[in-house]
């Protein structure tokens, strides 16, 4: 296989996905000199994407929401939790039901979900709460995603709740984030830009395409052992199937997604670069983004802390990977089938991981390129050399440093 290297634009063009209708009526006007007269000359520069004209201060393409910053990307392995994370995001990468995934969320999933939000919600925009698009926009620039995902505000969505007030979905071609309206009336901006800057770090490791693609397969995996045991008695074969295929696969899968968040969590505070205010975050997530009273600014974090160590100490620091206890008299039994572990991490281990991360190279390197970012540097420091991964998961093909986008095939990749 060849090992021509291609500039780091050409490698990002690659991986955008075909042009949509609207996108391309915009191609075809930007020919038209009169179609884009209100952008005055000189200061007009092309979409990489879709070819449209758009104004030199534009972050992102105003037809096709593509980054117009071709130059800038931020390696994901700074960011990483774990190798398990990452051999099991390479697997789920390689796996048929991936690109399949990826069609079906961009032709129908995603646009189906979407109509409720379209229907019930209010989509954020520069002319809705323009405040929060812009914060957005921002985000999206320092984290080098893609396309700017479209943001919707929700007040009865089951998807965003008080625990859990952002919620991300779609494709990195096409992504959508979803908002909890009450959330929005109590954060302040600088509290938005970390909340919704962990759900574009999700979309732009590709984990909510991983996410289906896993439960997916799970589902095929043990229809498959259904099938085959076609023969067994009916309660047998379904012990069988729960024990051998779905608890171990989704104790496996919540698992992952356990690492994910802990790495979006990373990406959002390299974004932010604010503990004290990371802090406070947490405070209102565990206490309450709505609750009256002050709790959440009366909390002592040093003392939240401090239960880290009672957890680990004792025979509970196994309960995030096993899930809660059952509804038998006295509240024991086993977990359930569909509840092996838990799919989110305790919030104290949570702090306790971003905190330590603020004291890793790591961390240092992530905010290094940021910065240079801002300045129109877009050159990485040699020392991210040697956290990068060597080769596609997808085809194989060596990928040079500083790249998150293959060469060869044109993939994004989840390092």
């Amino acid at each position: 296989m060849s090992e021509r290297t291609p500039p780091e634009s050409a490698a990002k063009q690659e991986a955008i996905a075909p042009l949509k209708p609207k996108a391309k009526l915009a191609a075809a006007a930007s020919s038209d000199p009169k179609a884009d007269s209100s952008i005055p000359s000189g200061e007009k520069v092309h979409c990489h994407a879709c070819s449209a004209l758009n104004p030199k201060t534009s972050l992102f393409c105003r037809f096709c929401g593509t980054n117009l910053n071709a130059e800038y990307d931020i390696p994901l392995r700074l960011f990483d939790t774990s190798e398990s994370l990452t051999t099991l995001n390479k697997l789920t990468q390689m796996a048929p039901t991936t690109r399949l995934v990826e069609i079906f969320l961009r032709k129908l999933g995603t646009p189906w979900v979407e109509a409720q939000f379209l229907g019930d919600g209010v989509k954020i925009s520069d002319k809705q709460y323009p405040e929060f698009h812009q914060a957005a926009k921002e985000v999206a620039v320092l984290l080098a995603v893609g396309r700017m995902p479209r943001i919707y505000m929700s007040y009865s969505s089951e998807v965003v709740q008080s625990t859990h007030p952002t919620y991300s979905m779609g494709t990195n071609d096409d992504p959508v984030i979803i908002l909890n309206t009450t959330f929005l009336s109590r954060c302040s901006i600088p509290e938005f830009k970390f909340m919704i800057a962990r759900e574009m770090g999700h979309i732009k490791c590709g984990h909510p395409v991983y996410l289906t693609t896993g439960v997916i397969a799970k589902d095929i995996g043990a229809g498959a052992v259904g099938l085959g045991l076609g023969g067994v008695d009916h309660i047998l074969g379904g012990l069988f199937t729960s024990v051998v295929i779905n608890q171990p696969l989704m104790a496996a899968m919540n698992a992952w997604y356990r690492a994910a968040a802990y790495k979006a969590d990373k990406m959002a505070f390299a974004a932010i670069a604010d503990m004290d205010l990371v802090q406070k975050i947490f405070a209102k997530t565990v206490v309450g983004w709505f609750n009256a009273g002050g709790l959440q600014d009366k909390m002592d974090i040093q003392e939240f802390l401090n239960q880290y160590d009672d957890l680990e100490e004792s025979v509970g620091r196994l309960s995030e990977f096993l899930g809660p206890l059952g509804s038998f008299p006295g509240g024991l039994t086993v977990p359930g089938e569909f509840n092996p572990g838990y799919t989110m991490p305790f919030a104290v281990r949570r702090l306790r991981e971003l905190i330590e991360y603020h004291k890793t190279e790591k961390y240092a390197l992530a905010r290094k390129i940021i910065e240079n970012s801002t300045k129109g540097i877009y050159t990485l420091p040699k020392e991210v050399e040697k956290y990068e991964s060597s080769f596609c998961g997808f085809c194989g093909a060596k990928i040079p440093a500083g790249r998150t986008v293959c060469p060869a095939c044109g993939r994004q990749q989840e390092e």
